[in-house]
């Protein structure tokens, strides 16, 4: 009665290009991936995608600096995803639900030793790899609890304590052994407690490899006279006594020297801690500051005055040797022309900036004198030797990662850091699988076309809640409030699916150009030379339309987290007489929808189709021809569909479906369309009206 061609399975192909918003990610996290399964509502699914390639998500959730929306390609239509803030919900929802992802495969154990020096994200990242490779890994760390500057140098209002003390608990979990409060020292300094080692007592322990990681932990002076005086601070001992609870006595009056991101979480801590008048003055102008522009407008809400072109001259100080004031001048450029550091000031334009109190956040350091004497090599700069082809330093078997090896840098690029490091080691130690943590070898594509991203809809982009101004400067409570439901899967279906679309089996297109007149988004062309369909992956949408139209069966969808692809339908399950295809988008149109990763019915069988555009009629009546007694299709209205034409594709198809049935003397009812509108009550309504029409095949 029903013809099933076109019913075979499409294999998703892997796709040439890969989305630009993971060759943005430092750890190229598959972000298209985990950001769909959110709008599939598959929230735990999401967190393991995220965490085969970040162990740190909850973290990053919140202190990202998010380098994969300024390369997503939605900002080229409207404005960018809120990745950052899709991802911090996904860890919130799935941990506050007790069920975290499970722990993650570790090999056989593979007799190798392995010693990282510091626990910040870097080290923990590297140890993380290096057990999963079957490593016996040990991490030393000289403060009381692991974590790095993510501990000592985040304030709780970013980043709370419990929530960095979950990412790492997990790490650990994989069989790492942490030892807290060892400090690393020359060899001469060693003893015998096991409270201080060196390079060569690890190696003589036994280890066959290990991985310095002990960041930028000190922070830099100034070379300006009185930099001694009473009521100066540095940034990084700063930061670490307020996340410690050790509140340092503050002034009415505090000046932080710095325009960097360190520079203004200790102004916006210091704000906190004094309750007092608090500001900042650096070289840079202030579209030249090199901390993060929203950091930097969070500052300025907060309250927090900035000085901007002015580099420090001279501390001021009283006759008992209280810090009063700091003398600067009008810088008149920063950079010489050639955009190497080399500040240039106005002549005669000193004058003084009151204070009392003084914060140095200009710069930070790593502490190596332990290296002395260990074959551990530094330049003439006190930085370490490091090859950086191997990230091996100058005595074989010890490497270095993250920002002691590669310089200043954000969390997620010090996880980066030790996951290139972890490769390296592995290599060095002869292993067999280093190649699973190298990034892909995809091509990324490029911005979206103009002409293209005029035909996609436009959608406001979600922006997670923040504490008052007023409520947030009183004490160190967590800012940023998060998404809710509603919101993290409505911006998660923003995403595009760039680089998921469509390809063409050159041997089965016909040159029919059935794709040409289908496409919303004109993509399809046909050359006169080649004489076979083409598809820009730089301009395909993904919605799966072509595919469903093509009479050839010639056009492949590479869209890996569609559940059930197409076709969506593979058996009749027991009991259910009824079928429903639903809108992935649409199901969400109301809040009161429900949320959970199923849509359940009794009698019914719910099948989700990223658009109902992409159904054919063949997968509308297979259900049919397997048994069930009515099958409808829930389908978005046209003017909020996610893809342009894509219901009323899907509207045709269903009349056409129930042509088929009329043709075939059967009643065309058994086949029905819903349309689910965003102010409606979701689903409920109508399958109640389909279960009185079809009281005794419903349900029983």
């Amino acid at each position: 009665m029903i013809s099933r061609a076109g019913q075979q399975s499409r294999q998703a192909k892997a796709p040439r290009y890969s989305p630009p918003c993971q060759g943005g990610c430092p750890v190229h996290t598959p972000v298209q991936s985990y950001v769909n399964l959110v709008a599939q509502g598959r929230f735990r699914e999401s967190l393991r995608e995220i965490m085969a390639y970040n162990p740190f998500p909850s973290s990053c959730g919140r202190v990202c600096f998010h380098p994969c929306e300024d390369n997503c390609r939605r900002g080229d239509v409207d404005s960018s995803i809120s990745i950052m803030a899709i991802k911090r919900f996904v860890t919130d929802t799935v941990r506050d639900s007790g069920e975290w992802v499970e722990k993650q495969d570790v090999d056989a154990t593979n007799g190798k030793k392995v010693a990282v020096i510091g626990s910040g994200p870097a080290g923990m990242s590297a140890a993380y790899d290096l057990a999963r490779m079957g490593c016996d890994v040990t991490v030393l760390e000289r403060e009381k609890a692991a974590g790095g500057m993510l501990r000592r140098g985040i304030l709780d209002f970013r980043l709370p304590q419990d929530i960095l003390d979950h990412d790492i608990d997990y790490i650990l979990s994989h069989g790492i052994d942490l030892k807290t409060g060892v400090e690393l020292v020359a060899n001469s300094e060693v003893n015998g407690d096991g409270s201080k080692v060196s390079i060569d007592s690890l190696t003589g322990a036994g280890y066959d490899a290990v991985l310095v990681t002990v960041g930028l932990s000190a922070s830099r002076g100034l070379p300006i006279p009185n930099t001694d005086a009473k009521g100066v601070h540095l940034a990084v001992p700063f930061l670490r006594a307020v996340n410690e609870g050790e509140l340092p006595d503050l002034g009415e009056d505090v000046l932080v020297v710095g325009g960097g991101n360190v520079a203004i979480d200790v102004a916006r801590s210091a704000k906190r801690v004094s309750n007092g008048k608090v500001k900042m003055c650096c070289l840079e102008a202030r579209d030249e500051m090199p901390a993060h522009e929203w950091e930097i407008t969070d500052a300025v809400a907060e309250g927090i005055e900035m000085h901007c072109s002015r580099g420090p001259n001279e501390v001021k100080m009283d006759d008992t040797g209280n810090v009063t004031g700091l003398e600067i001048k009008e810088v008149a450029c920063v950079f010489d022309a050639a955009g190497r550091f080399a500040p240039e000031f106005h002549a005669d334009s000193e004058h003084v900036l009151e204070c009392d109190t003084l914060i140095l956040a200009i710069g930070q350091m790593s502490e190596l004198d332990f290296c002395d004497g260990s074959g551990v090599e530094r330049n003439e700069r006190g930085q370490l030797i490091v090859d950086r082809n191997t990230w091996m330093t100058t005595r074989d078997g010890v490497f270095a990662g993250g920002e002691v090896a590669a310089g200043p840098g954000a969390a997620i690029t010090a996880i980066a850091g030790g996951h290139t490091a972890a490769t390296e080691i592995a290599k060095y130690l002869e292993l067999d699988n280093p190649a699973r943590f190298l990034p892909p070898e995809d091509q990324y594509l490029e911005s979206l076309p103009a002409e293209t991203a005029d035909k996609v809809r436009k959608e406001n982009r979600a922006t997670a809640p923040q504490l008052g101004v007023d409520e947030r400067i009183v004490d160190f409570s967590e800012i940023d409030l998060g998404f809710g439901s509603w919101d993290a899967v409505r911006e998660a279906q923003r995403c595009m699916n760039c680089a998921a679309g469509a390809t063409v089996v050159g041997e089965k297109c016909t040159s029919c150009l059935t794709c040409v007149r289908a496409c919303p988004y004109d993509i399809p062309e046909i050359s006169e030379e080649v004489r076979v369909a083409q598809m820009d992956p730089n301009k395909c949408q993904s919605c799966g339309i072509c595919a469903a139209e093509c009479p050839a069966n010639a056009i492949e969808i590479s869209m890996e987290i569609d559940r059930p692809g197409l076709p969506a339908f593979d058996k009749l399950e027991a009991g259910q007489d009824v079928v429903g295809f639903y809108c992935q988008y649409g199901r969400f149109a109301n809040p009161e929808a429900g949320l959970n990763a199923k849509v359940e019915f009794e009698g019914v069988q719910m099948l989700p189709v990223l658009c109902t555009g992409r159904l054919e009629e063949t997968d509308i009546l297979r259900p049919i021809v397997e048994g069930a007694q009515t099958v409808f299709v829930c389908s978005c209205p046209d003017v909020s569909c996610h893809h342009n034409r894509g219901s009323w594709r899907a509207h045709k198809r269903i009349a056409r479906a129930q042509q088929l049935l009329e043709d075939a003397g059967t009643d065309r009812d058994r086949v029905k369309s819903f349309v689910t509108y965003p102010s409606g009550s979701g689903y409920a309504p109508f399958i109640e009206e389909l279960k009185n029409m079809t009281e005794s095949k419903v349900g029983k």
